[in-house]
């Protein structure tokens, strides 16, 4: 790198505290600088910080918190910037919503399904445009794992799809986008966390593939990302016994899968970041300052602690006493910190933000427009053997009348935030009578009540079809015996699954089946506009749905 002479001169100029400091990146509570985060800014300085949405009012706030959280570093005798962090991978995992002035981009599997690697580029760079203008130099993006186990319940629809040469392509077009818009991207979750049955976030997983087949699966996106020159690696808290032999041992703490294959097989120089060291994945076996001195040892560059400040000190002090008492070498510390500095200055660390910028650069006329786009390509007739798309009649001056059942979204994993969109209606019925259809609608929850049943197939019968929008069904059987009955009442109906493909695994008989991917906004709004007859869908499944046939 061109900075590599003056990141030199600074890494001398910085006490051992101040460099364990760089290395850490904290998470904290509210929409303002929590005195816990100032004082490790300050005074230890810390490396970076990531936002949830519980730091999110809108994109004009968090613009003045990441200009606050700057200035802060300015306390330090260094002025080291920050790296700030979020999770804006799109679809059900998106720190900031449309309520927040941002344009929401649809998931992964939705851009799965374009198969379309320009679009998302684009789509990429939008996020990435939005991002920087309200200060946020990381996105911890693109998710890189290849979902081949229906059952994952924490990546799914976070995924491209199945197919790993498809999940290679657009998750290098995904990093080139990020990065030509001066954000670094996240490739994660390395070596791959898409054949798990357990979330990390609650338990440790273990994947027992050899390592033939891991080259082909897991690992073909990563090295193909490292080519796009990916910036940044986030971890897993996987276990992978083909790799790592001692049993349990997380690769976020295996310097067989740190070192020795991303940076020595796969030839990876950019920076090794750890998923979150608070995940039961990891607290289950580790105390917290002991993860973090194995993580620093197995060759992470960034240590991530998201929550809780006293496991954040505990975490800092245990590598700092262990590179005082000489159990991590200072030249260790130097590597990283050294690959740190550098890509501050790559991708702009601490440069500044302001509310009237992010409001005028973010939630655009043209990003709206792509965000839409994209979910146009992506919804996907995945059979329509009663006929129902457009609806009968649609486009028409007497439009059919449409009852729609709209499940209610809830977190499904530890990664995800909010409950989804408020309100009596259903956001799709909503949609649906924008576009000119004449519908009505119902809130069910994820596991519908005995009453919540009966009032949809009444609202039903009231109509001429019946939408049902479905949410991970596949996992509840409460859904589908909602969906089972609705199918029963006699009604034409069709199934919209906002979340997996995979729902239909549990009621074949549907005849009228859509996949959407994802409940965000342009995907809603896309949907609508198919059922209504105002665009075609164009989408292709890019999972199988395991014992289906789509053309039955």
């Amino acid at each position: 790198m061109t900075t590599i002479a003056r990141t030199t001169g600074l890494l001398d100029r910085l006490t051992i505290e101040e460099k364990v400091g760089q290395m850490f990146m904290f998470g904290f509570p509210g929409t303002a600088p929590s005195p816990e985060i100032e004082e490790f800014i300050g005074r230890r300085g810390l490396g970076g910080v990531i936002y949830f949405a519980r730091n999110v009012a809108d994109v004009a706030q968090v613009a003045a918190l990441s200009e606050e959280l700057q200035e802060a570093t300015g306390r330090g005798r260094q002025n080291l910037p920050l790296f700030i962090a979020a999770d804006q991978e799109g679809g059900i995992v998106a720190r900031f919503t449309g309520a927040s002035g941002m344009a929401r981009m649809p998931g992964n599997m939705a851009l799965g399904a374009t198969r379309d690697a320009v679009l998302t580029e684009a789509v990429a760079a939008a996020v990435g445009e939005q991002l920087s203008a309200c200060g946020i130099n990381v996105n911890l993006a693109p998710v890189l794992d290849v979902n081949v186990n229906p059952a994952n319940p924490v990546i799914g629809v976070r995924s491209f799809g199945e197919a790993p040469a498809l999940v290679a392509d657009l998750g290098a077009a995904a990093v080139r986008g990020y990065q030509k818009a001066g954000v670094l991207a996240t490739g994660k979750h390395f070596p791959g966390h898409g054949d798990t049955d357990v979330d990390s976030h609650r338990a440790l997983p273990l994947v027992p593939h050899g390592r033939d087949r891991l080259e082909a699966v897991e690992l073909l996106p990563f090295r193909e990302a490292i080519k796009a020159g990916l910036a940044a690696i986030m971890t897993s808290h996987v276990f992978f016994p083909a790799i790592e032999p001692e049993p349990g041992l997380p690769a976020t703490l295996s310097p067989r899968v740190l070192t020795g294959l991303l940076r020595g097989e796969l030839g990876f120089d950019g920076l090794i970041m750890t998923d979150c060291l608070e995940m039961k994945a990891v607290t289950d076996n580790f105390p917290a300052g002991e993860a973090a001195v194995r993580a620093v040892k197995a060759g992470a560059d960034l240590v991530l602690v998201s929550h809780t400040p006293e496991r954040q000190a505990e975490s800092l002090e245990a590598v700092l006493a262990a590179v005082r008492r000489g159990d991590l070498g200072e030249r260790r510390i130097d590597e990283s910190v050294a690959r740190i500095l550098a890509y501050k200055a790559r991708y702009g660390a601490g440069r500044r933000s302001a509310p009237d910028l992010a409001r005028r650069a973010c939630g655009t006329i043209a990003q709206r427009g792509l965000a839409l786009q994209a979910a146009l390509r992506a919804v996907t007739i995945v059979r329509d053997r009663d006929g129902l798309v457009p609806l009968p009649g649609m486009p028409s001056s007497r439009p059919v009348s449409v009852g729609v059942v709209g499940v209610s979204p809830e977190p499904l994993s530890g990664v995800e935030e909010g409950a989804g969109a408020g309100g009596a209606e259903p956001p799709l019925a909503v949609a649906l009578s924008r576009a000119g259809v004449k519908a009505r609608g119902t809130r069910v929850n994820l596991r519908p009540t005995e009453a919540e049943v009966e009032r949809a197939v009444s609202l039903a019968a009231r109509a001429d079809v019946a939408v049902v929008a479905t949410v991970a069904a596949h996992r509840f059987s409460e859904q589908v015996a909602l969906v089972k009955r609705l199918l029963a009442a006699g009604r034409p109906v069709i199934v919209v699954a906002l979340r997996e493909p995979y729902d239909l695994t549990r009621f074949p008989e549907a005849g009228t089946f859509i996949a959407a991917y994802d409940d965000s906004e342009p995907v809603i709004e896309a949907v609508a506009r198919v059922l209504a007859g105002q665009d075609k869908a164009a989408g292709r499944l890019p999972v199988t749905i395991p014992g289906i046939d789509p053309t039955a």
